[in-house]
């Protein structure tokens, strides 16, 4: 979206905040719609004077990649400092098919939706990880969400760094009682 448009949606917003809390006759519904156009306004003129905290994406470079997401900033994710990646069926998509990817690398978090990696150089390199499971990324994409699965999404692991190497994620002092 171009800073023009993106400030000419922050100025048709703006201007239907004041039009619906100055003409809706319920003060319930005025204050409602008043504020979610304002929001809308906010979000729109943060994008037209801050563009470059609005992208949103993935920039490989050698080693790992850069995620871009938005007002929440960059996250720098080096591809031998992954730690376990989810894959999450969010039901979204035209056929409910979505499945967004949680890449962990230490305390950060990477959430790549599909256009983000599908297709690219980041797809065939997170895929090629030695110990990513394809058949798991397989039933979260023919996943069915069911109930109220649409309120807290499917998760599936599909990379763990520990389980790959074969080290244990239990602690020395369970592995003693369990014999694990």
């Amino acid at each position: 979206m171009s800073r023009r448009t993106a400030l000419l949606f922050a100025l048709c917003c703006l201007a239907t905040a004041f039009f619906l809390f100055y003409s809706v006759p319920s003060i319930w519904l005025r204050l409602a719609g008043a504020i979610a156009s304002l929001l809308a306004g906010v979000m729109f003129g943060i994008s037209a004077l801050l563009p470059d905290r609005s992208y949103t994406g993935v920039e490989l470079f050698d080693g790992g990649f850069h995620h871009f997401a938005g007002v929440w900033g960059k996250q720098t994710i080096r591809y031998v400092d992954i730690d376990r990646i989810v894959a999450v069926q969010t039901g979204g998509g035209d056929m409910g098919e979505e499945v967004l990817l949680e890449v962990y690398c230490g305390a950060v978090k990477a959430a790549l939706r599909e256009w983000d990696y599908f297709g690219t150089d980041l797809h065939c390199i997170l895929f090629a990880l030695p110990g990513f499971q394809q058949e798991q990324y397989g039933l979260a994409a023919n996943y069915q969400l069911k109930g109220l699965e649409h309120l807290r999404f499917k998760r599936f692991v599909v990379f763990d760094r520990q389980a790959a190497s074969g080290r244990s994620s239990t602690p020395p002092s369970l592995r003693r009682i369990t014999g694990s």
